[in-house]
């Protein structure tokens, strides 16, 4: 949509879907997207916002948080400069997405937890001072830039967790020509069990 949603920096925008789905898609939102419902979720639990939510903008940065989904949970920016912001905690029971723009970061701050059934990441840039975990997937995080370049950026004791058995997979699913990967930082990767941290660097990187 063309609309914007206007509540200020100190405002949100909240939502109770219950049993049902949300879809919210315009073109800027100035605030964060909050679940207004019961807490929700396995593990690090959110506020309800629906069976599954969706938020999407074309101008500016997507901001989420707290908020979860007993099913899919999505922010997406189509901005080009546009980043994917995590406000407080994310919880969704299936998959979750996050997507800044193809120039822009996404920001998971301290004190912060993502929780997805599986993850899927699309940016140039993650920056990670809080915690990514998945509980039954992977954690996908792609560089969604010309050239594929990646940049991880993990603060202190940060954290990126995938479920028991499965993987976290670095530009995995951009094929031969893959993209530059750099993961820095004092924080933890870990992939339980007989998993795996996957990397495609490509074949000119």
């Amino acid at each position: 949509g063309q609309g914007n949603l206007r509540a200020g920096a100190a405002g949100h925008v909240g939502v109770n879907g219950g049993g049902g789905v949300v879809s919210i898609d315009v073109k800027s939102i100035d605030c964060c997207v909050i679940g207004l419902g019961a807490m929700t979720g396995t593990g690090v639990q959110a506020p309800l916002g629906g069976a599954s939510v969706g938020v999407k903008v074309s101008s500016g940065d997507v901001q989420v948080g707290p908020i979860a989904a007993t099913g899919a949970l999505s922010a997406i920016t189509t901005d080009t400069n546009g980043n994917a912001k995590v406000c407080d905690n994310l919880n969704a029971g299936a998959l979750l997405t996050l997507t800044s723009g193809s120039n822009g970061a996404t920001f998971v701050p301290l004190g912060k937890t993502v929780t997805g059934g599986s993850m899927q990441i699309f940016t140039p840039d993650l920056k990670v001072d809080g915690n990514i975990k998945s509980n039954t997937g992977n954690i996908n995080v792609d560089s969604n830039k010309a050239g594929g370049a990646l940049l991880v950026e993990m603060g202190n004791n940060s954290k990126i967790t995938a479920a028991t058995n499965q993987g976290i997979n670095f530009n995995g699913t951009l094929g031969a020509a893959g993209g530059k990967i750099d993961v820095i930082g004092q924080g933890d990767l870990s992939a339980p069990g007989t998993g795996h941290v996957g990397v495609n660097g490509g074949t000119n990187h």
